[in-house]
């Protein structure tokens, strides 16, 4: 029998609405799945939608009997299907999923997982930007004060999800103990629970809880790729080496896994009279260290590649594997270091763009304003383009990748997909009489 002074459990609209805007992006994914299993049905809920609030209340409320999730990462514009990796086009951040262990006291479980993540968090582990209590679990979010803008046609972005899985999967090593139920959410694609919605609770893994609803923490705390870099210079515990033979594997592992093969085979080139060593030897280790590996396994790698130029570097000058691994650090430092400069460029470079051009919408298109002065006119003046057409007109205008230092990329698709874009999405007022807000 209920309890008749228990409210009634509804549906956090306002919550679950203030949520996806604290995710950020031009738009959010959400999923609806009933509880019991079955196929997903997915939405994609933009930005403005998202300030009005309707269209994620009406979602909730036409799968109010369902279990509700988000995608973290984000996915074109009315995206209507559960997304696979080559689907994300921005990393919003990292993320790891923490389950009671089975047949424990629920409430010491989320305790003692809580305690994992505050007072007892690893010191190379920044604190979550985002907590989310689903109810049975706690999900743990870091999320990125800059989304990495993975979409086609930039450069590298499967070495850059990679990256991001094993950044994922340092993570969960840090936890991932015999003791311990830790989700294999490295996925960029993975579902989490929207928080403002009910658990409804699978009735055959959950069996005797009742439902909840899911809400979250937003500590404020933002961060870029470089501050998790520390996870992948060494094992990320102890339990890797202890369960190696289990099909999990660590961080390097997912870096093998995804590493490009050729572009491997090529770097490692026989040594022949005339190359350049000392360039190939840091063409290898910033490569492997772009991949996620740690010092020692990049080590390992010169050392298994005996006849290639960028060995020879180091046994030409009689180095020890000591000195070997200074200078694999030294130059990933230095790699870090340009990284950080080359994000600086390209954050001045969206300010320059801002300066001459905005994003709007017009008769139902969106085009690419610019101004320039008319010098007949002797006035400044608008103009309007399609996307491929601006694309087309800079195509020989480049910025620094912010994501793989050293190289650079086409500025105008890096600028139109930025989320700090000048833009006009309700449109654009030409009234020099008044004075009108959010027009140019």
């Amino acid at each position: 029998m209920s309890n008749p002074q228990q409210k009634p459990l509804i549906q956090d609209y306002a919550g679950a609405t203030d949520f996806l805007l604290t995710i950020g992006g031009e738009n959010v994914q959400v999923a609806a799945i009933p509880y019991d299993g079955g196929p997903p049905t997915c939405q994609s809920i933009g930005w403005l939608d998202m300030q009005i609030g309707t269209p994620a209340q009406d979602f909730i409320t036409e799968h109010d009997a369902n279990n509700l999730y988000f995608t973290l990462n984000e996915v074109p514009e009315c995206f209507d299907r559960k997304p696979k990796e080559a689907d994300v086009i921005a990393i919003r951040g990292l993320a790891l999923d923490m389950d009671p262990v089975a047949g424990r006291d629920l409430v010491a479980e989320r305790k003692r997982i809580a305690d994992l993540l505050g007072v007892n968090r690893p010191s190379r582990l920044p604190a979550p930007s985002i907590i989310i209590n689903s109810g049975r679990c706690n999900q743990y979010i870091w999320l990125f004060g800059e989304p990495l803008n993975v979409a086609p046609g930039t450069v590298n972005p499967d070495a850059m999800k990679a990256q991001v899985k094993a950044l994922n999967q340092a993570i969960r090593m840090l936890f991932a103990t015999k003791a311990d139920k830790v989700d294999s959410c490295v996925s960029v694609e993975h579902l989490y629970r929207w928080p403002g919605t009910i658990n409804r609770m699978n009735s055959t893994t959950k069996k005797g809880l009742a439902p909840a609803l899911a809400s979250h923490v937003d500590t404020g705390k933002r961060y870029s790729l470089k501050d998790f870099l520390p996870l992948l210079d060494r094992p990320a515990s102890p339990t890797i080496e202890e369960d190696s033979g289990s099909d999990d594997g660590g961080p390097v592992e997912w870096a093998r896994k995804n590493t490009d093969k050729t572009r491997l085979k090529r770097l490692f080139a026989p040594a022949f009279p005339g190359a350049d060593r000392s360039a190939m030897s840091c063409a290898v280790v910033y490569y492997l260290v772009e991949q996620g590996f740690l010092d020692s396994e990049i080590l390992t790698e010169l050392m298994a590649h005996r006849d290639s130029a960028a060995w020879h570097h180091y046994q030409e000058a009689n180095r020890t594997s000591e000195q070997v691994l200074v200078d694999i650090r030294r130059l990933r430092d230095k790699r870090n270091a340009k990284a950080h400069e080359e994000q600086k460029q390209a954050a001045g470079a969206i300010v320059g763009m801002n300066a001459d051009y905005a994003i709007v919408r017009l008769a139902g298109k969106t085009l690419v304003m610019s101004t320039a002065y008319d010098q007949m006119m002797n006035r400044h003046r608008l103009s309007y383009s399609r996307k491929q057409d601006f694309f087309d007109a800079l195509a020989n205008v480049k910025t620094p990748d912010p994501n793989n230092p050293g190289l650079v990329i086409p500025i105008a698709p890096y600028w139109f997909e930025h989320r700090g874009r000048r833009q006009y999405l309700d449109g654009v007022a030409l009234a020099p009489a008044r004075s009108e807000e959010h027009t140019v």
